[in-house]
Parts: C-alpha cells; sequence; structure tokens
C-alpha cells in the first residue's frame, strides 16, 4: 500500500503541515527540516496520488506539479550519495 503524506510526516518527525509546505515549495521551513522531510521521501519512494490531488486541489492540471516532486526526490538523491 502507498504510503501517505501523514505517514511520510510522521517518519520524518514533522507535522502534516510542514511535509505539505515541503512537497508544495512553500516557505517557512528550515532549511535542514526540508531536507529531511526530502529523505523520508527518497528513502520510502513516496509518490503523490495524483488523483487524490485532484480531487482535493478540485483541478487536473497536477501532472507539473508532480514532476517538480519526482525531479525533487532524484536530486535528493543523488545530494544523499555525495
Amino acid at each position: 500500500m502507498a504510503l501517505t503524506l501523514e505517514q511520510i510526516a510522521r517518519l520524518a518527525g514533522v507535522s502534516l503541515t510542514t511535509a505539505s509546505r515541503v512537497i508544495n515549495e512553500q516557505p517557512n521551513v528550515r532549511p535542514e527540516v526540508r531536507e529531511r522531510v526530502w529523505q523520508v521521501i527518497h528513502e520510502q519512494g513516496y509518490q503523490p496520488n495524483l488523483a487524490a490531488r485532484s480531487l482535493a486541489l478540485k483541478r487536473t492540471d497536477d501532472v507539473e506539479s508532480a514532476q517538480t516532486i519526482v525531479d525533487q526526490t532524484s536530486e535528493v538523491a543523488v545530494t544523499a550519495a555525495s
């Protein structure tokens, strides 16, 4: 079963709001916390549920958002491997 953002937040030791801010590239998240959330996302292979996101946002143009998340997850993996 796929992980939820709530589970990612719990694993990273942050609130759901903080995890959401990280995923959505919003401000007000300390760099070390942002990095920790991305690390958990990468380690767990988290992929956002685009259908759920589209329903929640009442729109269907989330392909670009998903690509941003995939790109950032890959970037964390490269940074962690260095």
